[in-house]
């Protein structure tokens, strides 16, 4: 893979990912939204090798759990 597709796969993994957080913050189900977000993976997807776009999802997966582990340990130990 050329590093100007490495880019590219970069750029739109970052903006959907960006998306996802934005979302998760403002907590809406805008219809809108849902479009904008589907149209961000598909673009994610295209721009990037499907075994990246695996790799990239578990990271992010994994990322979520120690983040809710870190704040339930968190939670528990200051109560």
């Amino acid at each position: 893979m050329l590093r100007e597709e490495r880019e590219l796969c970069y750029k739109h993994r970052d903006a959907y990912y960006e998306a996802i957080k934005r979302g998760e913050i403002e907590e809406t189900n805008n219809n809108n939204k849902k479009k904008e977000l589907k149209r961000l993976k598909a673009l994610f997807e295209k721009h990037c090798p499907k075994s990246w776009v695996a790799h990239f999802e578990k990271i992010r997966e994994d990322s979520e759990k120690f983040t809710k582990l870190t704040k339930l340990t968190t939670t528990t130990t200051t109560t």
